[in-house]
């Protein structure tokens, strides 16, 4: 199946593989302001479309989260001259 690959990356401070093994679950956050549900939201979401996402970050070089997500084709099929 073919997809459509998005990468969102940064040069921060980066993430301990214990908290990248927690990014996704309710309410967990390493900030003092927000509710730690962005990212469960956000794979939900992808979820809900056949999609996926993967983090790779290195502490003190930045984090990329790559976002997948399928390519739908429509099937065209013409009949008798006629586009459907």
């Amino acid at each position: 199946m073919n997809e459509w690959k998005i990468t969102i990356q940064d040069e921060g401070k980066g993430m301990s593989e214990e908290d990248i093994q927690k990014i996704y679950d309710p309410f967990f956050s390493t900030k003092t302001e927000g509710t730690g549900l962005g990212l469960t939201i956000c794979a939900a979401i992808l979820k809900d479309h056949h999609g996926r996402m993967d983090v790779v970050s290195e502490l003190g070089k930045g984090t990329a989260f790559h976002i997948y997500l399928p390519v739908w084709q429509k099937k065209c099929r013409q009949q008798q001259g006629e586009r459907t």
